[in-house]
């Protein structure tokens, strides 16, 4: 069923980055009920030797397979290595912009300022989910003025003093 959801033509499936790794959470808890069943169980059917060869190719990949505990131990190492590179983090800082009442949504997109003021809050959110590519670049804009400005990492001493290193990352929402 997961190869016939994959394989077909202009498939939804196949470009969806959590259709895969929902698909191996299933898989696994199914090998493991079967497993807490029987510890000694062994893999009879061609379904679960398929199963079990994806598995064994999804743990090949998974630390680029968005959730996955291969993932999270990539980016613990990352974290690690750039603590043992840089010393410990000697500030911690979130950032959230709002791409819902982000002007530069709209200025991106070629639309008025005044006319983006007009609109309501739910047409301001069909507006950027229909442009997300204009979110992006807003949200991109965003957060390299804070660096340029706050931080300064290219210019020197910041607001903070001089910073030797800088990291982040990006969580999708929903």
């Amino acid at each position: 069923q997961l190869k016939n959801m994959l394989w077909q033509v202009d498939s939804p499936f196949a470009q969806d980055v959590t259709f895969s790794f929902i698909c191996w959470n299933i898989l696994q808890k199914h090998v493991v009920k079967k497993l807490q069943n029987n510890p000694k169980a062994k893999v009879d059917s061609v379904g679960e030797k398929g199963a079990l060869q994806l598995f064994q190719e999804l743990n090949v990949i998974s630390h680029s397979l968005p959730g996955s505990n291969g993932y999270k131990l990539c980016w613990h190492n990352e974290i690690q290595s750039l603590t043992w590179c840089l010393g410990m983090p000697a500030f911690f800082l979130t950032l959230n912009p709002h791409d819902v009442t982000n002007v530069l949504i709209a200025h991106y997109r070629g639309m008025d300022v005044s006319q983006w003021h007009q609109l309501s809050a739910y047409e301001h959110a069909v507006f950027v989910a229909s442009h997300a590519g204009a979110a992006a670049k807003a949200f991109d804009v965003i957060i390299h003025g804070f660096i340029d400005i706050i931080i300064k990492f290219n210019k020197g001493v910041g607001l903070f003093g001089k910073c030797t290193g800088y990291y982040g990352t990006v969580e999708a929402q929903g």
